[in-house]
């Protein structure tokens, strides 16, 4: 064994001590032992095979610190990696003398103390991980020496302290996460001069005063800066550019929306200082205006979280400081529930909905709710789904609105909810809370089949002639078909009811079969039209 040049254990299960002997394997190069069930501590006998280059112990149950021997290999150069053990004790200052070192992954242990000034020796270094651990004290200075980094990840530690300006200096680092600390201090405006960084992650810190407008603050689809609760919110404010209306089954994904900055002076002026002549609405949260962009001719609409302005006089900074808000495409057909129950007590063709804008809005408000249970990251439950949280753009297209008592599940959350039984804390308005927490929905069960037009809004036929029998036939059939599927949406327990992948494609089935036999009638209707005129023409 001892001419053995490479030794792959990965993913094999070998479990129990590393042995001591391994360091009599002098012509070692390459040790892949990932994933391999070993335990104990990392022997100081592995740094004798100074001929190696790699050496993989990564998700293991290794334990005890990480011995200085294997800091001085000397030939060490593709990677070392020891993350996802139980490793604890510092990272002691030999780190410097890992020269040669590609890539250093100490990433998911215990280790402690405070990230060794010598990093900076590792001149060749172009990935760092050193994130989930709980190494505490600054960032250290010495980070800017590392002009080839092009990842660095210290996300998950105890460091504080302000992001140090070099960082700002490594041109050619891509990622950058630092969040879950807690740092303080201003963003360094040098970040924006990293023109090759591409994700940055700096939530959940102590992060105050203006956030950087260039660079990667440009496209706030790579970056995260929530939950630092002190940042300046003129530039955390967003405003999704309109593009052209294309039918998806999901919602663009957010790495797909791009997204400018506005400042608050031009909310301010494209508001008229929030006037009351453009409050759109309140609630429990904040205020509602319409905002104008004369420049660009855009119409948006601005959600103002307890904004509170007491005149002109007051600095900027301090309106920076209390103003928090968010930017959203402006919804000029108002809410869904503004449609059902119109103010006009006259119904009307131009105030009620016809048949089939009803199907294509249940069916944008399904697609919604698949995206947010099955598709989005972690999974989120509306909890306070209704008409009022139903908004319609210019073309009746819903979206589904109003997040404030939303729940956000863990990652594969989504596979459980359709097993759970809990109907513990009941969440929503009254009147639209989920069937679990109040049974509204019996009388629909009751209804169908043979009292479908009862419970029907016959509003439905100011746009519909339901007295041919063969329209009426289909219509009925389409109310039973959508009724019943809500009613399978809204079973008492959770796991009996329709997963939302399935409801969203039966709802789109429905959908299209009926619109496909509006559309035979039409085509129908055209041609009696027609074989009349010609018999007119005829005569």
């Amino acid at each position: 064994m001892g001419h053995t040049p490479n030794m792959g254990c990965y993913n094999y299960i070998l479990t129990g001590l590393i042995p001591a002997s391994i360091g009599n394997l002098s012509k070692l190069t390459n040790l892949f032992a990932q994933n391999a069930q070993l335990e104990g501590a990392i022997p100081a006998s592995l740094g004798k095979p100074t001929n190696l280059v790699s050496l993989d112990l990564s998700m293991n149950h290794l334990n005890g610190s990480i011995p200085r021997e294997i800091l001085k290999l000397p030939l060490v150069s593709n990677v070392l990696s020891l993350s996802y053990n139980s490793l604890s004790g510092p990272l002691l200052p030999e780190v410097g003398s890992l020269g040669n070192i590609n890539n250093l992954v100490l990433s998911g242990n215990q280790l402690s103390g405070e990230v060794p000034d010598s990093i900076g020796k590792c001149t060749v270094l172009q990935g760092l991980w050193l994130d989930d651990n709980l190494f505490e004290g600054t960032i250290p200075q010495s980070l800017n020496s590392l002009k080839g980094l092009s990842t660095l990840n210290l996300s998950m530690n105890r460091l504080y302290g302000s992001i140090p300006d070099g960082i700002g200096s490594i041109n050619n680092l891509q990622e950058l996460y630092l969040a879950h600390n807690n740092l303080s201090g201003q963003i360094p405006i040098v970040l924006e001069n990293l023109t090759s960084l591409s994700e940055l992650d700096l939530s959940f810190n102590n992060l105050n005063g203006e956030v950087p407008k260039e660079g990667i603050f440009k496209n706030l689809a790579n970056m995260s800066i929530t939950g630092n609760n002190d940042l300046c919110a003129v530039n955390l404010l967003i405003y999704k550019k309109l593009k052209q209306k294309q039918r998806s089954p999901f919602p663009p994904s957010i790495a797909e929306e791009q997204y400018d900055q506005i400042s608050y002076h031009s909310l301010a002026r494209g508001t008229d200082e929030f006037s009351e002549a453009n409050l759109l609405g309140k609630g429990s949260f904040g205020a509602v205006y319409k905002c104008t962009f004369q420049d660009e001719g855009i119409i948006a609409a601005v959600k103002v979280f307890n904004l509170q302005i007491s005149g002109s006089s007051r600095s900027f900074v301090a309106e920076c400081q209390e103003f928090k808000g968010l930017v959203f495409e402006f919804m000029p057909n108002g809410s869904l529930n503004g449609w059902l129950h119109p103010e006009s007590d006259t119904p009307a063709q131009t105030n009620t909905l016809s048949l089939e804008q009803r199907l294509d809005i249940a069916v944008d408000i399904v697609d919604a709710l698949n995206y947010l249970h099955n598709h989005c990251e972690p999974p989120i439950v509306h909890c306070d789904l209704k008409p009022s949280n139903i908004l319609l753009a210019e073309d009746m297209s819903a979206r589904v609105g109003d997040f404030g008592i939303c729940r956000i599940h863990p990652e594969r959350a989504s596979k459980t909810l359709q097993n759970s039984n809990s109907t513990t804390g009941i969440r929503g308005s009254i009147g639209n809370v989920a069937p679990d927490s109040l049974d509204l929905h019996k009388f629909s069960e009751d209804a169908l089949p043979d009292r479908i037009w009862e419970i029907a809004d016959a509003t439905m036929w100011l746009h519909t002639d339901i007295h041919h029998n063969d329209r009426r036939s289909r219509i009925e059939n389409c109310l039973v078909s959508v009724i019943a599927l809500g009613i399978s949406c809204s079973k008492k327990q959770i796991r009996e009811r329709t997963p939302m992948q399935d409801a969203a494609t039966e709802m789109h089935d429905i959908r299209d079969s009926y619109l496909k036999f509006v559309s035979s009638v039409c085509v129908e209707h055209r041609e009696e039209q027609r074989s009349a005129v010609i018999c007119r023409n005829s005569e």
